[in-house]
C-alpha cells in the first residue's frame, strides 16, 4: 500500500533515504514531462529534476510540512527552470518560463480521441492560446492538478487563474464550433 505524502515527507525530514526515492519514483515522470513543455530542452530538464531532488534531500532538515508532494515537485522545478533560464539569457526584463507547448497528435491518442480530423483541429486550437493559457490547460487537464496547486506553480491567484482557464476553455469552445459547423456546411453542401 503507497504511504501518503504527508508520511513521505515526515520521513524524508527524518533522514530515511526510501523516502526520497518513493519520491523519485512516483513523481519522476510527470515532473519530467512536464519540464520537457517548459524548457524544451531534455539535458536541462533532466538536471533541473536532479538539482530539484538534491535540493530536497540537502535542506531536508529545514523543510515546511508538505500536504501534497506533487504540487510542490513542480513548483520547485518551475522556479528551478527559470533560474536556468535566465541564467542563460542573462536578461532581467521578462521573468516569465515560456511554455512553448505544441501540442502534438500523441498527446492526444492518450486521451482516446477518435478522429484524426478531431485531433488536428483541436491541436490548431490549443495553439491558438497564450503560453500561460497553454499552460494553465496542460497543469489542469494532463497533470490532473486542482485550482489551488495549479495557482500556486504558477505564481497567481486563485480567481486570475479560474479566469484564465474559463477564457481558455471558451475560446478552445468556439473554435472547435466554428470548425464543426463548418465542416457540417460541407458535409451536406449540395453537389452539382
Amino acid at each position: 500500500m503507497r504511504k501518503s505524502d504527508y508520511e513521505i515527507w515526515q520521513e524524508l525530514k527524518q533522514g530515511k533515504e526510501e523516502a526520497i526515492t518513493q519520491m523519485m519514483q512516483y513523481y519522476h515522470a510527470d515532473l519530467y514531462q512536464y519540464s520537457l513543455k517548459i524548457a524544451g530542452d531534455a539535458d536541462l530538464s533532466k538536471d533541473c529534476i536532479q538539482e530539484v531532488f538534491m535540493e530536497i534531500w540537502t535542506k531536508r532538515e529545514k523543510l515546511a510540512d508538505v500536504q501534497y508532494i506533487k504540487p510542490y515537485l513542480f513548483k520547485s522545478l518551475r522556479r528551478r527552470i527559470i533560474h536556468h533560464k535566465n541564467q542563460k539569457k542573462k536578461e532581467l526584463e521578462n521573468l516569465e518560463v515560456e511554455f512553448d507547448i505544441v501540442f502534438s497528435h500523441e498527446d492526444f491518442l492518450v486521451q482516446e480521441l477518435n478522429l484524426q480530423e478531431k485531433q488536428a483541429k483541436l491541436v490548431q486550437a490549443l495553439n491558438q492560446l497564450s503560453k500561460r493559457q497553454r499552460e494553465a490547460i496542460y497543469l489542469r487537464f494532463y497533470e490532473g492538478l486542482n485550482y489551488e496547486q495549479i495557482a500556486e506553480i504558477m505564481g497567481i491567484t486563485y480567481q486570475p487563474l479560474y479566469n484564465l482557464i474559463y477564457k481558455s476553455l471558451k475560446l478552445l469552445r468556439e473554435y472547435m464550433t466554428v470548425f464543426l459547423l463548418m465542416r457540417l456546411y460541407f458535409l451536406y453542401l449540395p453537389r452539382y
